[in-house]
């Protein structure tokens, strides 16, 4: 029962794991959209860019563990293709990816 004024306490049981997601070209940062798809559903589970900042390069993502592509769009420098890696994350795991153009 909720009472008026009471503090309640909440707590969760979450399993995740964090990703890092960076693009280069040489030593350059490459400014693309970042999509990150289920590999068991097939749906995206987390978005974002990365900017051309190493403030944003690379792009952290909280994510449950499980198997996933990400794809990425560059937006600047134009002209680069699109490009998509795959990896695996488990619960309390911090997986880094950088992908060159």
């Amino acid at each position: 029962m909720l009472v008026s004024g009471a503090t309640i306490s909440l707590s969760h049981n979450f399993s995740s794991g964090e990703l890092k997601i960076g693009a280069r070209q040489g030593q350059a940062f490459v400014d693309a959209t970042v999509s990150v798809i289920s590999k068991k559903t097939g749906k995206s589970v987390a978005a974002g860019r990365t900017y051309s900042s190493a403030a944003t390069n690379p792009k952290t993502m909280i994510i449950e563990p499980g198997d996933y592509r990400v794809d990425l769009n560059p937006v600047k420098p134009k002209g680069l293709p699109k490009k998509s890696i795959e990896f695996s994350i488990k619960a309390t795991e911090t997986v880094e990816r950088t992908v060159e153009w």
